[in-house]
């Protein structure tokens, strides 16, 4: 069940060009197979398990202080799910059928993402040094001008 870094779809045998994705999106996949060496015969769930407890981490490291664009935020989402669909042999379309599955649906790491986002730029506003705030009103205002 060992896996390459796969293309994304839409640039067929191209990794993603941005290194801070491209980084995690290497290190996650590491992490993965270091897993299916390990534990060939785990069940589904634990796999599950496992990936969202050793590997996930490697792909929302750093996540709270980077804005991160849509495009980079489509590569991570796609390797999580691409290993899910790995661990269930599945395709995506049958992958919301399994039970397992749901507390991991798709938006559920950009979710995550956006909330640790949140969360850090609160703790700059809280912050007592002005620059501090001034930066993280910024952030937000930049954060809302980019969103559709």
């Amino acid at each position: 069940m060992f896996l390459l870094v796969p293309a994304h779809p839409g640039c067929p045998g191209q990794i993603p060009q941005n290194r801070k994705t491209v980084v995690c999106v290497c290190r996650f996949y590491q992490c993965f197979n270091s897993l299916c060496a390990r534990g060939s015969n785990f069940s589904e769930s634990v796999f599950q398990h496992l990936v969202a407890a050793c590997c996930k981490p490697y792909l929302l490291y750093g996540c709270d202080v980077i804005m991160w664009i849509k495009s980079e935020l489509s590569n991570i989402s796609y390797a999580f799910n691409f290993v899910l669909y790995r661990i269930y042999r599945v395709k995506h379309d049958l992958l919301s059928c399994i039970c397992e599955y749901r507390p991991t649906e798709e938006s559920y790491i950009l979710e995550e993402i956006s909330n640790r986002h949140r969360c850090f730029v609160k703790q700059l506003l809280c912050s007592r040094n002005l620059l501090v705030r001034c930066f993280a009103s910024i952030s937000i205002v930049l954060a809302n001008s980019t969103e559709p």
